[in-house]
This record gives C-alpha cells, sequence and structure tokens, in this order.
C-alpha cells in the first residue's frame, strides 16, 4: 500500500506547485495553507519507502498508513474542486452570457461561497495530516531517497488506490457481500459500511432486497469515486443515486435499460469517465451533460434508439475521447467540432449519418477518427487535411463514401502527418487520394487496405514511405500491379498480400536492381493467389537475412518452394496452410529437405485462426476481421 501512496503523494506535490493552483489559491486567500500541507507531505513522503518495508510487522503502522491514505483522498478531492472551478470559469469566459455570468454569482457555485468552503475544508486536513506527520515519529521511519529503491507510481489521472477492502462487489462473492450488507439493521451497517469505500459495484440489482436499502448503504460509504450498476431501475431511482453520489469520478452503466439520463448527471463536477455503451433504450441526454465539464471519456457506442446528442456539447472542454451511435444526419451543431480537447472520435453503427461537421470545421486537436458500419456516409469534414494532429484514420463499411470527394480540387495545404491508415471496405474507393497521402510520406508507419473491391491501382509515392512498418493489402481483387521500387521500404517489417487474385507480385523483378536494400523485413504473408506457381522471389531476396515468418496460404498451383528458401537463415516459423501440391513437397519432396532449418513448420490443410494466428505470437496476416487501431485511452 505504501508504494501506492507514495506515487500519489508525489503526484499531488506536483499538482501543488503548478501555477494555475498557486494562482487560484492566492485568490482564494488559502495560498499558505496549501504552502503548509505541501510541506507537511513532503516530510511524509521522506519515510514512506522504509514504511512500506515495514508494514507487514506491524499492525499499528498499517493503520497509520490507512490514515494517510483517507488524507490522501480528501486532499485529492480539494484539488479536484479548485480544478473543477478553473474549468467551469474557462467555460463561463470563453461561452458564458452575461445572464449566465450573473446567474453564477447569485448561485451556489460562486466563487466567493466555494472559496469559503473549500478553506475551510483545506484547514480540517491540515490538522488532520499534522496528527498524522507527528504519529509517524513512534515507528522510527527513516529517510529513503526515492533512487535507492523503485516505486510503483501511478499516474496523475486515476485519482484512486483500488483495494479488496474498498470495494463492494469486486469478485465471485460481490452479491453476497451486498446482500448480507444489506440485511443488516441501520446501526449494525453504520459499523461495517466503510466510509472509506470508494469503488462500489452491482451486477444484479434484482438481489437487493429494497431499492431503499442501495440508498442507505450509499449514504453509509459516501465519496463513492467508481460506480458500476449496469442493471439499473427506473430513472427515478438512479437520479437519487446520483445524489448521494456527489464525488463521482468513474460512472458505468454498460447495458442499463435506461430510457432518460436524469437531469442531475449534470451534478456530478468531478466525473471522468462515463460509460452509456450498449444502453440500447435511450433516446435523448440532457443537455445538463454538458456541465460536465471535467469529463475526459464518454461512451454512447451501442446507443442505437440514441435520436440526437445535446446542443452545449462544447461545454465539455476536457473531454478527450468520444465513442458514440446516434441516428443523427450529422454532427454540426452539436459542438463538438469546438471541443480543444478531443483527441479520439469513434463513430460505431451511424446508420443515418450523411457527413460529421459542416465546411471547415473538425476538433482542433483531433487525433483518430474511426467510423464503423455508416453506410450513407458521404464525405470526411474537409478540414481534416489541415490537422497537424491528425495520426489515426481508421473506416470500416462505408458503402458511399468517396474520400476523393471535394478534396482533390481545393488549393489548401495539405497539413497531414498520418501514422496509421486502416480501410476496409469501401467500394468507391479506387485509389488513395493524394490529400491522405501528400504529407505522410516521413510519418505514416501502418497501412491496411482490406475487401477493397474497386481499389485497382495503388500510389505510385508507396516505396517513398520510409517509416512504413506495416503493408496489409487483403482482398482487394481489381489491383493488378505493385508500385516499382517496394524494397526502397526499408522500414517495413510487416507484408501480407492476401486474396488479390490478379495481382502481378513479380513486378519487381523485371527491375531488379544489383545490389538489393538493406530490409527489416520480419513476418511475410502471401495467400490467396490460385493461379501462382512460384513465389516471387525479390521478395525472398530482399528479406533474406530478417524474415522470422513466412506464411504461403490457399495457393493450389505451388508446387514447390524456390532453392533460395534455405538461405534464409533467420526463418524460424514456416506456414503452410491448404495449398496441396506444396504440402506434398514438404512433407515427402525436396521441400522437406529445404525447410529442415525452421524451427517451428505448420503444415496443414486446414487453418485455424485460434492456433496459427490471434492467440499466439506470431504474424495473423489474413486477419482482414481483426484490423484494430489502437486508441489513446485514458487511466481514470
Amino acid at each position: 500500500m505504501a508504494d501506492l501512496i507514495s506515487g500519489t503523494i508525489k503526484n499531488l506535490l506536483g499538482q501543488l506547485t503548478e501555477v494555475a493552483y498557486d494562482e487560484i489559491s492566492s485568490a482564494w486567500g488559502v495560498k499558505t495553507d496549501l504552502q503548509k500541507l505541501k510541506a507537511t507531505l513532503l516530510t511524509i513522503q521522506a519515510v514512506l519507502l522504509d514504511a512500506e518495508e515495514q508494514q507487514a510487522h506491524s499492525r499499528v503502522l498499517r493503520d497509520w498508513l490507512h490514515k494517510l491514505k483517507n488524507v490522501c483522498y480528501d486532499i485529492e478531492d480539494v484539488l479536484d474542486l479548485f480544478e473543477v472551478e478553473t474549468l467551469t470559469k474557462q467555460v463561463i469566459t470563453t461561452h458564458g452570457s452575461f445572464q449566465k455570468k450573473v446567474h453564477r454569482f447569485f448561485s451556489s457555485s460562486n466563487t466567493v461561497v466555494v472559496s469559503f468552503k473549500l478553506a475551510r475544508r483545506i484547514k480540517n486536513i491540515r490538522k488532520d495530516l499534522d496528527e498524522i506527520a507527528l504519529d509517524k515519529s513512534q515507528f522510527h521511519l527513516r529517510e529513503i531517497a526515492g533512487n535507492q529503491r523503485p516505486v510503483v507510481l501511478r499516474g496523475k489521472e486515476t485519482h484512486s488506490f483500488v483495494e479488496p477492502n474498498e470495494v463492494i462487489g469486486r469478485d465471485e462473492h460481490k452479491q453476497t457481500i451486498v446482500k448480507n450488507l444489506l440485511s443488516l439493521s441501520d446501526n449494525e451497517r453504520r459499523q461495517q459500511s466503510s466510509k472509506n469505500t470508494r469503488h462500489l459495484a452491482i451486477s444484479d440489482i434484482g438481489i437487493l432486497e429494497t431499492k431503499r436499502n442501495i440508498l442507505s448503504m450509499l449514504g453509509y460509504v459516501n465519496n463513492i469515486r467508481t460506480f458500476i450498476c449496469p442493471k439499473l431501475g427506473s430513472e427515478t431511482f438512479f437520479n437519487m443515486c446520483l445524489l448521494k453520489c456527489k464525488s463521482l469520478r468513474v460512472l458505468n452503466l454498460e447495458s442499463s435499460s435506461l430510457k432518460v439520463l436524469p437531469y442531475s448527471i449534470g451534478t456530478l463536477k468531478q466525473l471522468r469517465f462515463l460509460n452509456l455503451s450498449e444502453s440500447k433504450r435511450i433516446k435523448k441526454l440532457p443537455n445538463s451533460l454538458c456541465k460536465l465539464h471535467s469529463l475526459q471519456f464518454l461512451n454512447l457506442t451501442g446507443c442505437s434508439e440514441l435520436e440526437e446528442l445535446p446542443k452545449d456539447m462544447k461545454y465539455m472542454i476536457s473531454l478527450r475521447v468520444l465513442a458514440l451511435t446516434t441516428k443523427q444526419k450529422s454532427l454540426s451543431e452539436t459542438g463538438i467540432e469546438c471541443l480543444k480537447s478531443l483527441r479520439t472520435l469513434d463513430l460505431e453503427d451511424c446508420k443515418n449519418l450523411e457527413y460529421l461537421f459542416a465546411g471547415m470545421e473538425c476538433p482542433p486537436a483531433l487525433e483518430t477518427l474511426a467510423i464503423h458500419n455508416s453506410p450513407m456516409l458521404i464525405s470526411l469534414p474537409r478540414a481534416l487535411k489541415c490537422l497537424t494532429s491528425f495520426k489515426i484514420l481508421h473506416i470500416e463499411n462505408c458503402q458511399e463514401l468517396d474520400l476523393g470527394m471535394k478534396f482533390e480540387s481545393e488549393d489548401v495545404n495539405i497539413m497531414l502527418s498520418l501514422q496509421r491508415l486502416g480501410i476496409k471496405h469501401l467500394p468507391k474507393l479506387i485509389y488513395l487520394p493524394s490529400w491522405l497521402l501528400g504529407g505522410t510520406l516521413k510519418s505514416l508507419e501502418v497501412i491496411h487496405l482490406i475487401d477493397c473491391e474497386n481499389l485497382t491501382e495503388l500510389p505510385e509515392s508507396l516505396p517513398s514511405f520510409t517509416s512504413l512498418k506495416e503493408l496489409y493489402i487483403i482482398t482487394c481483387p481489381s489491383l493488378k500491379t505493385l508500385p516499382r521500387g517496394m524494397k526502397r521500404l526499408t522500414s517495413l517489417k510487416k507484408l501480407s498480400f492476401s486474396y488479390c487474385e490478379n495481382l502481378n507480385l513479380t513486378v519487381e523483378e523485371e527491375n531488379d536492381e544489383d545490389q538489393p536494400s538493406e530490409s527489416k523485413l520480419e513476418k511475410l504473408a502471401i495467400g490467396g493467389f490460385p493461379k501462382l506457381t512460384t513465389l516471387p522471389k525479390w521478395l525472398l531476396q530482399w528479406s533474406m537475412l530478417s524474415l522470422e515468418t513466412l506464411w504461403i496460404i490457399d495457393c493450389h498451383q505451388l508446387k514447390t518452394l524456390p532453392a533460395i528458401i534455405q538461405s534464409l537463415t533467420s526463418l524460424k516459423s514456416l506456414y503452410i496452410i491448404d495449398c496441396p501440391l506444396l504440402i506434398e513437397s514438404c512433407k515427402t519432396g525436396e521441400d522437406f529437405h529445404r525447410t529442415a532449418h525452421v524451427e517451428k513448420r505448420i503444415i496443414s490443410n486446414t487453418y485455424q485462426l485460434e492456433s496459427f494466428g490471434r492467440k499466439s505470437d506470431d504474424f495473423a496476416p489474413l486477419g482482414a476481421a481483426t484490423i484494430t487501431i489502437e486508441y489513446a485511452c485514458l487511466a481514470l
């Protein structure tokens, strides 16, 4: 436990040093108290490593650490409120009208009122921390420098220590735990319900005796930070739960039966993470959702009945990840395009979506855009080509999307520096447009082109992508040739040409260079070429010293491996699947001896992805259904 507390104290000290806290604490007259708080934390931090070593042998020391942990929770809460106030002030300054400013002056969230409450709370925390600092002398703890022992740290956004005794509903016994707790009398429940419980999970609300008992329990385990309750009752009941949990950071309502999200959701000022995914009955979201200025992650995917988003999402100024399903035709007029913190936008099953934003509108710091199953989508935001932050684009099953539409003729400087491009089942894709690739020669690391039935050509500039590490061309039957100079892709590590039956893989041999370029290619897959009679020699020569894994799949006319296979000294894994003539040669013919040096040989007429791909460390080259884009998710 001490190592977790040490990491949190380090984060708290970092926050107390930030200019924003310094400025607002001065304005609110609490700067001196916070400075003293910081000094006390420093004295405690110095002995925490020794406390970690000794706690196993002293119950009193463990109790002392528990008290310290609880005070750290309180300090986090206070600093959170500073942050909330700062964000609220920022929203009012940027988007607020005169009427809103007047309303705020006369409301309970007035700065004067808030500062008075915080000042009183900080003094109480200081008193508690001072007592803890005095008590540490009885343990005779040594001061150990941080570089003398490694310390397990947690990220700044975690804001929590999750321990079994703090969680109700953590393991397979959680239903019994909750049921037993609710069967107690009020006095017994007060004794056994820890005020320091921070994380509450209720998997089945049906086991609870009454809703009244749940609310009673929430009253005793106050200051809940994580609430997981997917199977909710009525909106009224959920609203009452929210009113008991004002300090929530994480709210997981996945697969809930709610039809309406209560207006009181807007009171959760410290909420960072909200998951409503697969809540298939919910139709509307209250505009009070936009008051969650601290919210960083919002998941609305699978909300298939969601008719529209709130109009004032521009106020959600901390939102970094937004994943959603909606019936809307456009995301314009929602305010999403104004979100300066938004990094990831994930759109799934938006069946009516025709376009995202109007004109040159787009979240200015967007890094990742993923669009899945939006059959009516016509075009992407024109502003994308001007986003220097944009790194990842993943598009799947968008039958009407034309990537070249309204882009090629525009005289706008292309500022893109994409790193990952994944496109699956885009019937209107004939070629990769220049606006998409123009600025990515030195940045693009991954290209996945899958199930693009009308793709007829790859860009001639492809061999100039000096940072490209993965290239998957899968099920593109109209593709006939490769660009010349493929051996210039010296950073390439994974390469797959699969089920592109009309693709000529030997073009590079016709223009073979005397001195082949140095290759880093480690994994190569060739599959689904019914007319292929010989493997492309240039590929094997090029990767002679680097190739570790080779897949050959569904090539029925391929009879034998080239003799150069014996020179692939780094080859460790060879998969030959559903190639009947080649399999016979590998089992009893000349290829048996040519491949004898390979450690792992899988030679079979059947192919099971679970055995040969996803569940092993090997390359799964035919994983057309496994295109994935690594999202920047937050740790909360």
